[in-house]
């Protein structure tokens, strides 16, 4: 049955050539990661024409081949393997995902519709190996976080490279992990996700950025907590309540907690990066009625205040300290009294925000 039609032998040819090229290919040239490049290309298309699964999973599979091949040929290091590949994974999620929920929202070609389970699927199969491979090359990344925790020396016997993989591969795989459990309702799931995020906050600010003054953690953060913002957005308006609280939790600790620790360490820049993203979350939660947020706006402007403040009596006396401490504190306590009633007022006032 195969052979009927005129198109029937062309096909077989094709596949013929395929598996030929694909095995006299020498893997030590640019060439050769081309011909992968062009075959994924293909059974893409055969895959679409036909809606065959199995050729999807052939296709993605030849793409994670295609980028061995690079990466070879550029002699990277086994860190960067695990980094790229972890690229390759959230991106095959992202796409699966993205054209799933498309397809809830308004109907798509069944070709296009196609491809969404098979490029889950091999992002997350793909995750699961590059996961592996990251534990294993990372295992010493436990000694060194142990001796860091209770006071042993361990500067000199951390490898930045593999705290750089591992950082970028719990970010990108902790990405993917959250888009699954999002489009599928996984909530805890998407705790482990969020997890992943914040391990890779810490893992970055600690160990790559600490001895760098912290200036750069803000890239990590700021970034990552848009991305959560925006997702939680999404889940809110959908109904996912529960979930969309959690995720705006998480990003408000990875913003806030990054600027404010960053205030104390580097001074006044970072106290106005602080206030500045208070302002913004404060009219946030005004704007969507929401208390969290207006409430971690409010504490961020004042954490950026305090942060300042602390810089600033760092370089007096002590003595002094405490009492312009003490004093602040009186006067605090003096206005809170003093305008009771109207706190009250305006508390009752937000009472039925969400």
């Amino acid at each position: 049955r195969f052979l009927r039609g005129w198109s029937r032998p062309l096909y077989l040819v094709v596949m013929l050539d395929f598996i030929i090229a694909q095995a006299s290919t020498s893997w030590e040239t640019p060439a050769s990661a081309w011909v992968t490049v062009i075959h994924a290309v293909l059974m893409l298309l055969l895959a679409s024409a036909w809606l065959a699964p199995a050729f999807l999973y052939l296709s993605a599979g030849l793409g994670a081949l295609a980028l061995f091949q690079w990466v070879e040929l550029l002699g990277a290091p086994a860190e960067a393997l695990s980094v790229y590949f972890s690229y390759l994974a959230l991106g095959y999620g992202l796409v699966g995902y993205g054209v799933q929920l498309y397809q809830n929202a308004r109907n798509l070609p069944v070709w296009l519709a196609s491809w969404a389970r098979p490029l889950q699927r091999s992002g997350l199969s793909l995750s699961f190996g590059v996961l592996f491979f990251t534990i294993v090359l990372g295992f010493d990344l436990a000694t060194w976080t142990a001796r860091a925790i209770f006071g042993m020396p361990f500067r000199e016997i951390v490898a930045i490279s593999t705290v750089q993989m591992t950082v970028s591969v719990f970010s990108l795989l902790g990405l993917l992990y959250l888009s699954d459990a999002l489009v599928y309702r996984r909530i805890r799931q998407s705790y482990v996700a969020v997890g992943m995020l914040l391990v890779g906050w810490l893992l970055f600010a600690f160990f790559t950025q600490a001895w760098d003054g912290l200036r750069q953690v803000q890239w990590y953060a700021i970034p990552t907590g848009l991305y959560l913002l925006g997702v939680s957005a999404l889940e809110w308006f959908t109904g996912s309540k529960r979930l969309a609280r959690g995720l705006d939790y998480a990003a408000l600790f990875l913003m806030l907690g990054s600027l404010f620790w960053q205030t104390l360490v580097l001074g006044w820049q970072f106290a106005l990066l602080l206030g500045a993203a208070g302002l913004g979350i404060f009219l946030m939660g005004s704007a969507r009625r929401l208390r969290r947020f207006f409430y971690a706006g409010i504490l961020a402007v004042v954490l950026a205040t305090l942060g300042q403040l602390i810089n600033a009596l760092q370089a007096v006396n002590q003595w002094v300290s405490f009492g312009i401490i003490g004093l602040l504190l009186v006067g605090a306590a003096i206005l809170v009294e003093r305008n009771l009633d109207d706190i009250k007022e305006w508390q009752e006032s937000i009472e039925d925000w969400e």
